[in-house]
């Protein structure tokens, strides 16, 4: 048996136009008609029949809100403007190599890696005392990333007060 005849759909609207949920709807058309009809099975058929919907609850009456002036809010202060970087004089970058500089050959574990000068000299390294954790020296270590932050800043300082 077809679950919409034409005794399921007018009692379909009765029971809706009486306010029954769709699941109260496909409860009693269950028990008169004796047919497997779940909850949305009926809503889809009220759309399809293009019922009108109603609101779910019939007591409360929906109302347009009404349009209050917003106040203007306060602007935030602005943030402080940043300072340009000062720039590096280049004559640091390129300074002559050391006195005492050590080839790929003598470079230990504790030695500055910055290659001072060219490259294909025989002793290219800075080889100075190098902060613990970092490749360089003190000096090209703030060379290779700038005065850093406060923590880096006080973290070179007692590296250099140890070395």
């Amino acid at each position: 048996m077809r679950i919409w005849n034409d005794e399921t759909i007018p009692r379909l609207k009765e029971l809706w136009n009486e306010g029954l949920s769709c699941s109260q709807v496909a409860a009693v058309l269950r028990e008169e008609f004796k047919v497997t009809i779940s909850r949305n099975a009926v809503i889809g058929k009220i759309h399809r029949l293009g019922i009108q919907a109603r609101s779910r609850n019939p007591k409360v009456v929906i109302r347009p809100r009404p349009v209050v002036a917003s106040k203007p809010k306060p602007s935030a202060p602005k943030a402080p403007r940043r300072r340009a970087p000062v720039p590096v004089p280049i004559e640091q970058f390129f300074a002559p190599a050391r006195e005492g500089g050590v080839s790929l050959l003598e470079l230990e574990y504790h030695h500055c890696r910055w290659i001072e000068g060219n490259p294909s000299d025989e002793r290219p390294y800075c080889g100075a005392s190098r902060i613990v954790g970092r490749a360089y020296c003190p000096h090209h270590n703030e060379l290779s990333i700038g005065k850093g932050t406060p923590r880096e800043r006080n973290s070179i300082k007692a590296a250099m007060r140890v070395a």
